[in-house]
Parts: C-alpha cells; structure tokens; sequence
C-alpha cells in the first residue's frame, strides 16, 4: 500500500508543482509522503462558441503556441442507432469512409493530395457518436478544409477500399484467437449482457461480406445532416474567422429533411455462474463481474464509481496480486457508458495458480463491502482522476473532443466539471453508499476463466461457487 501512496504522491507533486513550490517555498519535502498540499482550485475551461449561418454550432479552443489546427465533425451515430442487421455496416463505416476518397478524387489521388498537404483526415464511429476529423499546419488550412468539407459530405465508398475494411475487421477478430485475455473479455460481454447486446455483439465474415458500399452511402446519408452535426476547432486559429471560412464552405449543406436518429432498446441477458472456456492455453485468464443496469455516466454516482474503479483495481488487487506473485496483470474496472455499465474484475496467471487468483479477485470484491475505502484511499483515486481531467485539459485537441463526443451523445457542456466537482465531493460514507446500490451478491457474479484445466492445481469445482459449465470454444472471425 506504501508503494501506492508513494506513486499517487509523485504525480500528485506534478499536478501541482506550481502551488507547491508557492506554498512550500524552500523547505520541500523529501518525500511525496510528506508534503501537505493546499485544497485543489480548478475548474475545467469552457469552450467558445460560434453558429453558422445554416444553425450548426462551433466550438473553440484557441492555442498559438504552435501552428496546428484540428477541425472536428462531430454526429449522433452508430450501433445505438441501428437495427442489429445494420451492426456490421456501422462497424466498417469508418474506416471505409476515411479511406474511400470523395466524389471528386478516386482514393489513390485524395491519399496524395493529403500527404503533399502533410494532413490527416481520420473517422471515427463509437456507439452513439462518430467524429470526422483533420489535423493540418495552419498555412494550409484552407485547401485542406475543402478536402475535409468533401470527405464530409461526398465520401465515395470505393469497393476496393471497403474490400480492405472488411478484411481490417476480420483480421482484428481473428486475432483474438490467438490471446486468452481477449477471448475472455468477449466471453464475459457475452456471459453479462447477451450476445446481440450492442456492446457484446460479435459480427461474422458472412454479415461483413454483405455490405456494399450503398448500404454505406444509406447510412452516411441518414447521419450526416446539419441539424445533426456539432463542429470543433482547436488550435492556432481564429474562431470568428473560421466560422466564416466554414459558412462559405457549407453554404448548399441543406437543413431540410431530417429524422433524427432515434436511441434503440436492446435486451440485457446476463448469465451469472462459473463458466470455462478450455483450450491449449499457456496462461489463464480470469474475468470476475456483473451488468450495471442503472450506473451511466449519467448518474449522480458516476464520479463515486471512477473512485472506486481506481482506489479497488490498482489500489488493492492489483498490488496484493503482484505482492503474492500471482500476476502483474490484474484490476477491477467500471466500465460506465452513456447509460449503464460492467464491473469487470480480470486477471491473468500461470495455471496452476488459476483458482488462487479467482478466490483472490473474489475477496477484494466482498472485501469492498465490509471494508469500506478509506479517506486516504479515497484521496489518492481522486488525485489521480483530478489529474487526469488537468491533463486533458492542458492539450487543446483533446479537451476539444471531449466535450464533442459530451455534446454528441446528450451530456451537457457542464458536465465534465459536474464530473470534477462529485469528484471532490466524494467521501468514504458517500463511496459506500455506491458500493451497496449497485455490488450484486456473490450468487449474481459470472466467474469467467479462459485456460487449461489439466495443468490448473485445483478444479474451479473445489472454490465452492457452484457447478462450472464449459463453454464450447468460438472461432471469432468466421
């Protein structure tokens, strides 16, 4: 645990050097352990804001120090949005999209244009949100907005280049075979929320091979519409200035027409029990949780949980775990979305020691309820937050995103520093509290293990957990 505090200190040191070395003056501490550091003062900034002529607000974060400037297209899109039919087309709209070429320029001739302009234009498409984005030098941000503006609005799709996505995506499933840790991070998705869940939802050569690149130019068309778009700048720019660049540009984008995309229901099915998936593994890979039906980012508890996701994963399992020479490789994780969440506990370990890491995994979770994190604790997982969200902060482009993808899935503007704020808020009483609404019983777990049984010391039969049903093994990719 000193070990622990000891790391917090030090980076705690570095977020507040300047108000350290203010409040200390010459008489600095030899040791992050013994520094006593005045309360935090921070507040996240806020973004400047324009609107163009046809309604699309523009956020801003102005940066001189060097001259780089990233323009972002943000919209509401992706699996959230869609029938599970379409999940194989969202999952190669992006890459499809960013490398297809436009309207006006096959794919080899838009891959030119973009590097004698040293630029990059890259898409991204999440569950809820996707974003369209470039970096460039400032001098040629005006030949570099009209290939961005036409990667925007025009994509071509090329087949080729949709050929290439897809056999992108096949490739990064395929792998997964060969890495016990990934196969049972899919495992577990399956196991707590249901195979055609949108977040566990695996997608086969066949549905890949399906798309064409209309079904592409569907998609684009249905999304890609002004009153479902929010724009972004960062970097060494002039807003108002942009704003008219940008108004010259999307001058014919129409505003008429358009069905905002509506937010689907998907079915939860968890499976809570012991589950193995044996092959000829030379580790173990342990997966220990339960679906969060009601914890988003959203709640009221969302900081309280980012705590704990800290303060129990790396503050205890993870140093207990490599103190016992278990593993190096172990956390407790809430993975929260937009509306709900997974506690994820994983590990992983040489075989013989598979049943020792599961008890272990499984004592830090009851542990956290009858042995509540304390003010120390709860002090270091939020230096470490803290630190984050001020990190974030200090780089334009990404404070930039942050609130866009915020903006694009429904949070507010505020909410980042809402998010700071509950994080100051938190205290051992309040962190319990989160503990006790949303930690299910011990019976309610799925207890996943990826190994061999043969080289295990002991069955999982023997942890007293129940009857251990053996999954049969997938080959993801097919």
């Amino acid at each position: 645990m000193r070990t622990f505090q000891a790391a917090i200190g030090i980076a705690l040191l570095s977020v507040t050097v300047l108000s350290v070395g203010e409040s200390l003056g010459g008489d600095t501490p030899r040791h992050p352990l013994e520094l006593t550091l005045p309360p935090l003062d921070f507040e996240l900034p806020a973004l400047a804001q324009e609107t163009l002529k046809n309604g699309i607000p523009l956020y801003g974060v102005e940066n001189h120090d060097l001259p780089l400037v990233t323009v972002v297209a943000s919209f509401r899109v992706g699996r959230r949005y869609v029938p599970v039919e379409e999940f194989a087309a969202i999952d190669l709209l992006g890459d499809a999209w960013e490398s297809g070429g436009t309207s006006a320029l096959d794919p080899d001739a838009f891959d030119a244009r973009l590097a004698a302009l040293d630029a990059t234009i890259r898409v991204g498409i999440g569950p809820r949100s996707g974003q369209v984005t470039v970096n460039c030098v400032r001098e040629d941000l005006g030949d570099v907005l009209e290939l961005w503006r036409d990667v925007l609005l025009h994509p071509r799709f090329a087949p080729d280049r949709l050929d290439r996505a897809r056999a992108k995506q096949l490739q990064g499933l395929q792998s997964i075979n060969d890495h016990p840790n990934r196969i049972a991070a899919r495992w577990f998705r399956w196991q707590t929320r249901g195979r055609d869940h949108l977040g566990s939802r695996i997608e086969t050569r066949a549905s890949f091979e399906a798309v064409t690149s209309d079904d592409l130019h569907e998609l684009h068309g249905r999304f890609v519409h002004p009153v479902n778009a929010i724009l972004g700048v960062s970097g060494d720019v002039d807003l108002t200035e942009l704003a008219g660049r940008l108004d010259d540009l999307f001058a014919g984008w129409e505003t008429e027409g358009f069905e905002a995309p509506a937010l689907r229901d998907w079915p939860v099915e968890p499976s809570a029990g012991v589950f193995l998936v044996p092959g000829e593994f030379a580790q173990s890979h342990v997966e220990v949780g339960h679906y969060l039906p009601n914890l988003g980012m959203s709640s009221t508890d969302y900081p309280g949980s980012q705590i704990l996701d800290f303060a129990v994963g790396y503050g205890r399992l993870f140093y207990r775990s490599r103190e016992a020479g278990l593993t190096y490789g172990t956390g407790v994780v809430l993975r929260i979305g937009s509306e709900d969440g997974l506690l994820e506990s994983f590990g992983s370990c040489r075989p013989e020691v598979t049943s020792d890491l599961v008890e272990m995994i499984l004592e830090e979770l009851r542990g956290v309820k009858t042995n509540p994190l304390s003010a120390d604790e709860i002090a270091a997982s939020r230096t470490f937050r803290v630190g984050g969200l001020i990190s974030e902060s200090e780089v334009s482009r990404r404070l930039l995103r942050s609130r866009l993808v915020d903006l694009s899935e429904g949070r507010t503007e505020s909410f980042r520093n809402e998010y700071l704020r509950g994080l100051q808020a938190c205290s051992p009483e309040g962190v319990q509290g989160i503990v006790e609404r949303h930690f299910a019983p011990e019976d309610e777990l799925t207890v996943l293990v990826v190994g061999d049984p043969s080289k295990f010391d002991r069955s999982l039969d023997e942890l007293g957990l129940g009857e251990v049903t053996e999954l049969a093994p997938v080959v993801f990719g097919e």
